[in-house]
């Protein structure tokens, strides 16, 4: 899991632990939007697995006025 904001990751993915495990997710504060950021991210995550086969790429933001019809 990546994410910019150190609380959230550590929040979820602590919840994560607690379903799967404490071997079942790896996390690194990335900014995402930054292009320089996200590539040496994938490649620090290719070294520590030795490889990847999928990625999901599930990162957004939503303008808050465009939540319940603004």
């Amino acid at each position: 899991m990546m994410d910019i904001n150190q609380q959230w990751l550590d929040e979820t993915s602590n919840y994560m632990r607690e379903i799967g495990g404490d071997d079942c997710v790896m996390t690194q504060i990335v900014d995402v939007s930054s292009t320089g950021e996200a590539e040496r991210s994938i490649q620090r995550t290719i070294e520590d697995l030795g490889g990847l086969h999928i990625l999901v790429n599930n990162a957004g933001i939503a303008p808050k006025n465009m939540l319940m019809g603004g």
